[in-house]
Parts: C-alpha cells; structure tokens; sequence
C-alpha cells in the first residue's frame, strides 16, 4: 500500500470524513502528484495530469476555506494563518496554473494563483487535505462564469478493455432536461439522462427483457444487464459533475458491465418500465420495494452450512474482479422491477452487499461456487470441499448466552473490546469489587451457566491486563468444551492472551483461520503478533488489512497497533507511513516509556536522513532517559553507528555489545545484538567465540526467519576453516576441538570427506 493510501486509511478512519476505498482513483491521482517538500507550514502539492492541473494543500488539521474562479485568477480563502510552500509552482508553472502569490489577512491565509489557460474548477477535501483541480474549459466563455466544477477522469486498473467515454461536465439543476441522443448503432444501447432538479437519471432504453443489477459500493455505482451492447456514454456530458464523476464500460462477451464513479452520500432507485430500466441518482436513502430473503441453510448430506437467496427468476452469476478495490464479486442480476437486498451482512467466507437491484457478495474465500436455481441463489462452498461454509456469528451468544442481540448480527461488532469488558457486573466499583463479584457468582453457577460466567471472567481479566488468568479461564472453558475453539470470537480472545503474555507463535496460529478472514480487528492482532516474531512483511500487510477499524478500537490497543505496525514498516522501508504514525501517536495518551520509543523512531529516521549528529544526540537522550527497552534499542545503535564511524575498532565494540547483553533479552534487540556480535568475533579470528555467540542466537530464536541467515552464516564460517584453509592459522589442537564441538554443521557428501581428510593430514 502507497504511502498515500495508508495516510487516507488513517485520517479516514479517526476523521470519519471519507470513506477511504471509495476515493481509490482519487488517491491514485493525487499519490501521482506527490513532490518533494520545501520549507513552509502547509505543504502544497503540484502536477499535470492529463487534462488537468491539481494542486493539493496538505493541512494537518480541518480547516475552512471558500474558493473563487474569475477570469484568470483563481483565490482561495483558509480560514487559518499558515505560511505555504509554493516554490514550486514558482519554479515550474503547470499546464494551467502558474505565478502563486499569498497573504494573511484578518488570520486568513489567501492564496491566489493565475490561470494559463482559460480553465474550470473542481475542489474538494480528502481527509485533512484539500485539492483543486483546474482543467480545459470547452464551453468558456471570457464574460461568463467560470466556476463551474470539472472532476478529472477516475483512474481504474488498466489490465481490463476499458470502452467508454470520460465525464467531464456538469448539466444544468433546474428545470426537467433531456440529452439528445444520438441514433443508436446496431449492437448498442440507447441511454437517455434526465436532471430534474438535483436528481439524475439514466435510463438504458432495451428492446427486450432483460435482467438487471445495480449496486454503489466504495462510490462506484454498477450497473449490470444480461445481453452484450455497447453504451454510448456521451449522453451524459450535459449533465453529470457533482452526483457522477465519470463511467466506463467493462467488455464482456455476454454481459453489459457499467460503473460510474460517484460522489459520497448518493442512493439508487432501480426500476423497470416495459424494457426500460431506470436508474436515479438522489440524497436521501431509498430501498428496494421488493426485498430478496436470505437465510442460512443446510442441505442433507452437505458438510456445513451454505447461504441462500430466495429469488425467481435470476439469473447466472457473473464472477468478476472490482477493477478500483482490485477484489473479486459474484453479480447475480434478477428480472423483477426493484428487488435487491435491503442490508449487507459479512461472514468469515464473503459478504452479502445491499443492493438496489439483483444479488452482488464479495468473495472472500477461494472455495466458493454461487449457483442459481428456480427458487433462488446459493453460496455454498465448492464440491469436494472437506468442510462448509463458517456462517455461525462471530459472537459466542449463540451457544453461552452471553451476549445479547439479533440473531446472526454481526455488523459494528468488535471481537475484542476492551472498554466494555473492563468494567465488570458491579457498575461503578473498582477491578477487586468486581473480581470478588464474578468469584461469588461461580462459586454459586450450575452446570448450566457456569460456562456464561467465566467467559465473562476470562474478558474482565484480559481488559484488565490479567492475561494470564484470562488464559486459564480459557482453557478450562476449552478443556470441558472442546467445540468453543471453532467460535470465532474464543479463538480471537485467546489469541489476544497469548499475544499479551508475549506467546506471539501460539497466537499468530489461533489468528489464522478461515473463521476470521472478514475481521478486521483479528488483523490487527496478527499485525502484533507476527511483527514480534520478525515476519514484518507479513505483519505490514495485515495492519493494512485491519486498519479500517483501528477507529473502533480503544486508545491503548491502537497505540500497541501503530507500534507494531511502525516496526515492520521500518524494515520494509515504508518511511512516509512511520512518519504520519508518529505525528498520530502523539495525539493519543502515551506514557512516558512509550515517548521514548516516538523519540527512538524518529531518531531512526533521521540518521536515515543523513542527521547523524541529531540522531545520535536524541539516542544519547534516550540512554539518559533510562526507559530500560528503548534505552537498550538507543545503546545498540550508538555502539554500531560509532563503529562504523571508526571512532571505536572491533575490540571496544564487542567489549560494549557483552555488556549490553542482558540489558533487554527475549525478541528481536537480542537476536540483532548476538549476531552483531558473531560478525564482530568472525572479524577478529575468534572463531570459536563467534559460533557459539551465532549457535545461541539460533537456538534462542529458532522461530523467527532471521536465524535462517544465521544458520547460513555459521555454515560459511565452519566451510571457510576447514575446506577452504582457514583453520591453517590455528593450532591444531584447537582446531579439531573446533571442529569436534561444532559437528553439526559438517556437511554431508564430498565436501565433508575433504574436512576430514584436510584435518586430519594437518594432524
């Protein structure tokens, strides 16, 4: 994920202001104009596109502003005092921007900016960000009003035949109009739009019956029919601008596949008229006027469970990649006017999409086969599967009664949540109160509920930080009933008690199931949990999996969140990401040792920036601050970077590495300091020395996918010495001790007889 897209991801999801898939293409264009920053307080962006000029003003906070195109000066009004970079455009004018002045007036920030060409505006927010988009003005007119607003063509993936034209204006809201419409060509599709007052329209004018679907989803509108025909998109041109940004045409050999982009907030009414479908575009929520049931079912002789839509006359699935979200949808168009799923639901396999017309689910799962019959759709899993779908409810009310609700729902339900647990049955008490409460009720439970009551327990322990009396509550629970481990939220809870007793191997593997493929929150705990096993690539990819709900978590488990994740992007190199974390965490309710790792990370990058003398007085601050984890992290690397700067040789080095050595154990500083050490010792003949420093290493952190490498290493070594003439400067005595003590790394075949043998002659 770009730099850009991970910045959207979290402003998005603590601002509420935009959700953050449904502006992808407008992401994408904007990630294209990202540019080097100079000095000033706001940062602004610039870059031509086709078509357009985009400058973007990257605010830290929300803030306010009124725009105004008249003639060939565009200015813009911020209702903050800031001072902005804009010497980049000074530099190099844009296709249609050029010459940027400002000033402060009245604690307004006024920026103007001179137009090339005769051009219109389009505006708009993306999270605390703001961007202006100037492009060609086709109907300009130098008397008139040129502040019409112009969105540039939506980016989609460009592995597909694309066949449509771009949107590029807005029509008129006034007074009922119709396009002309050309004379449709054989094998094309006549489409009519209408605007009446803010509503639009359009309406795909079939000579024949045909089904249909039609569904928004992350701001794209779809609209499928069943039959090939090419639609001519120029129709929309007069009318489209603020509701619909542009439309493109997928090319099927059997269906007829539309999306538009659209602006956030539209709903879809979808009626049929004779052979004409209706699409309108309007504000205010409106439902299908006939519903499609859906139910949980299961089949004699089936394993598991399958999802089934009670429908007539639908028709066959139609299984294609999202071309913006880049994931893959099953599309079942229906015959009757106005049918669609009034409300969405998510399984652990795939997600059931409201719809205004027809069927549309997300496939989640690899194995899954949707199948239309007489009486409706399944989604089931494919033949030969050993196992059904996971369709029980994530919540683990269903068999303990724990948690109340309507059946099967699931939605804004997290898996963990702290905040609710932590309270415990006594309302106002304190944790003591509380425990003794949850104590007594046990001791007085039947057979009945005394599975209900530790449950409750093991959640108030865990929220409370009692990790590992939740963990035994758990395995009580487990011990008298095995089945609870196939409930998703007991494999979550778990899980999160392992990670917290730092057993991160134990929970990683609770985390990956099937069971919990559409929880985000269950990402997020992986996230934790692979990044302390050093399998940050892994660990990267799910914190961006979950982070669309790091929101809905409580302050505390987000900061654990950001850390994790801002350690594995340090080593997949994501700075960007660890920069706008660090600025986020500061605004969350740190302690004091969690400061100093903010401190340690940005004395990180600023070493990488080339800020030696900043970086290694900010690390020295560390080491004073005497935080026990960071203050070991600071130590280490002043040790390395004084190494490398030759202010101390090999000796002094590892002098200082042993005694660092049991300052922090246990995790990744650990293994780093060993192997820093082995290399030290290779580095000064002490060979033995080094194999042992790299044999403790390997042992101690047999799981993490470093000690591979390490492996390698002491392979190398023991090679070099004795098949390669290394251990000639050794005494031969101490040589075949060495090789004796380290017998394991002999190699197998020819090359171990040539040891052999080369020692042996030496004897």
């Amino acid at each position: 994920m770009s730099l850009l897209r991970l910045i959207v991801v979290i402003i998005a999801v603590f601002g509420g202001i935009v959700p953050v898939f449904a502006q992808k293409s407008i992401e994408k264009s904007i990630e294209e104009s990202i540019q080097e920053s100079g000095p000033g307080s706001v940062n602004v962006r610039f870059a031509d596109h086709p078509g357009y000029s985009r400058m973007v003003f990257d605010w830290q906070e929300n803030v306010e502003y009124r725009p105004h195109l008249a003639g060939d000066k565009l200015e813009i009004i911020f209702e903050k005092a800031d001072t902005p970079n804009l010497s980049r455009l000074l530099r190099d004018p844009l296709n249609f921007l050029a010459d940027p002045e400002y000033r402060i007036e009245d604690g307004n920030l006024i920026v103007s900016v001179r137009l090339v060409k005769p051009g219109q505006l389009k505006h708009f927010r993306l999270g605390t960000k703001i961007v202006f988009d100037v492009s060609f003005d086709v109907s300009f007119d130098a008397s008139g009003d040129n502040s019409g607003l112009i969105p540039p063509p939506s980016k989609v993936v460009q592995d597909r035949k694309l066949n449509s034209s771009s949107v590029n204006t807005r029509g008129n809201t006034g007074d009922p109009v119709s396009a002309p419409v050309a004379q449709p060509e054989n094998g094309h599709l006549k489409l009519v739009v209408n605007n009446v007052w803010d509503n639009i329209r359009l309406s795909y004018q079939w000579s024949e019956d045909v089904r249909a679907a039609a569904f928004i989803r992350h701001n794209l509108l779809w609209v499928v029919f069943e039959g090939k025909k090419r639609v001519d998109q120029e129709s929309l041109n007069r009318f489209l601008g603020l509701r619909i940004i542009s439309a493109r045409q997928i090319e099927h050999p059997t269906m007829t596949i539309l999306f538009y982009e659209v602006t956030p907030g539209q709903n879809i009414k979808v009626q049929r008229i004779n052979r004409v479908w209706h699409v309108d575009l309007k504000n205010a929520p409106i439902t299908p006027a006939r519903l499609i049931a859906s139910s949980n079912r299961r089949a004699s002789g089936n394993k598991g469970e399958f999802f089934f839509y009670s429908v007539e006359n639908a028709g066959d699935a139609l299984i294609i990649e999202d071309p913006v979200v880049g994931d893959e949808l099953a599309i079942v168009p229906v015959m009757s006017s106005s049918q669609g799923v009034l409300e969405g639901q998510k399984f652990a396999e795939f997600k059931s999409l409201a719809t205004a017309q027809g069927i549309a689910i997300q496939l989640i799962a690899d194995n899954l086969s949707v199948k239309t019959y007489r009486t409706g759709v399944s989604v089931a899993a494919k033949e030969g599967a050993k196992q059904g779908l996971a369709l029980s409810r994530s919540q683990l009310s269903g068999k303990l009664g724990v948690i109340t609700g309507a059946e099967g729902d699931t939605n804004g339900t997290k898996l963990v949540d702290f905040a609710a647990w932590e309270k415990g049955p006594l309302e106002g008490k304190d944790y003591y109160a509380n425990k003794h409460e949850f104590l007594y009720m046990l001791a007085n439970s039947t057979d009945t509920n005394r599975n209900e009551i530790r449950w409750g327990l093991a959640k108030f322990y865990l929220a409370n930080g009692r990790s590992r009396e939740a963990f035994g509550v758990l395995n009580v629970m487990l011990d008298e009933k095995p089945g609870l481990i196939d409930n998703p939220e007991f494999r979550t809870v778990l899980a999160v008690s392992n990670i917290k007793m730092r057993r991160y191997e134990e929970g990683a593997k609770l985390l990956h199931h099937k069971a919990l493929l559409a929880e985000e929150d269950a990402f997020l705990w992986r996230a934790v949990a692979n990044s302390a096993l050093g399998h940050h690539e892994r660990a990267f990819k799910d914190y961006k999996k979950g982070s669309d709900s790091l929101a809905q978590q409580d302050p505390k488990s987000q900061i654990d969140f950001l850390f994790a994740a801002i350690r594995s992007a340090y080593v997949v190199a994501d700075k960007g990401f660890i920069e706008f974390s660090l600025s986020f965490l500061r605004n969350l309710p740190l302690t004091a040792a969690q400061y100093t790792e903010v401190d340690y990370w940005q004395a990180l990058l600023a070493r990488d920036n080339g800020d030696i003398l900043q970086a290694e007085e900010m690390l020295r601050g560390l080491v004073k601050a005497g935080v026990r984890e960071t203050a070991s992290w600071a130590t280490l690397d002043l040790i390395n970077m004084d190494f490398e700067a030759k202010k101390i040789d090999s000796i002094e080095a590892i002098d200082q590495l042993e005694k660092l050595r049991f300052s922090w154990r246990g995790d990744d500083f650990e293994l780093g300091l060993l192997s820093r050490l082995g290399e030290l010792y290779v580095e000064q003949n002490d060979f033995n020395t080094a194999l042992q420093t790299l044999r403790l290493a390997v042992t101690f952190f047999d799981g993490s996918p470093k000690t591979v490498a390490l492996t390698q290493q002491m392979n190398q070594i023991y090679s070099d010495l004795f098949l390669k003439g290394g251990a000639a400067v050794m005494n031969p005595i101490k040589a075949v001790a060495l090789y004796s003590e380290f017998r394991e790394l002999i190699p197998l075949g020819n090359d171990g007889d040539n040891m052999t043998r080369r020692l042996a002659d030496r004897l």
